[in-house]
């Protein structure tokens, strides 16, 4: 590193918005809870939604089976995303980016799983909510 240059090795979501549109349950669920305990102007990337999915669903008001479904996933993107910080910050970049990788498929697969039970039998109120995003 220069005396002026900075050198980073980082991860940020380059578009919030794309993330509303290939997660759109996942989202909805995340962000109402999220944005009631943060500024306004809060990130809402990939490493938020990851390191703060799991106390979301512990600590947010959601139906139990909402939490008994997607909570171990959580808990594992939240490993995933520690991981991918570590790697940034011991300069690992192909371990970061195949860690990444590993981090969208888990937040995908909890996309699904929501998406999936919102279709379900019995729809709550809280359901009808998460699919209409």
């Amino acid at each position: 590193m220069g005396k002026y240059l900075q050198i980073q090795v980082r991860a940020w979501t380059y578009d919030e918005e794309e993330l509303l549109r290939a997660w759109p349950c996942l989202t909805s669920l995340a962000w109402s809870e999220y944005d009631a305990r943060n500024a306004p102007s809060s990130k809402h990337g990939v490493m938020e939604l990851a390191e703060n999915l799991p106390d979301i669903l512990r600590f947010g008001e959601f139906p139990h089976d909402v939490k008994a479904l997607v909570l171990a996933d959580a808990e594992k993107a939240r490993s995933l995303a520690a991981g991918l910080s570590r790697a940034l910050a011991d300069w690992q970049p192909r371990e970061a980016n195949r860690i990444s990788e590993d981090l969208e498929s888990v937040l995908a697969g909890i996309e699904e799983k929501l998406a999936d039970a919102s279709k379900g039998g019995a729809r709550s109120a809280f359901w009808e909510r998460i699919s209409e995003k």
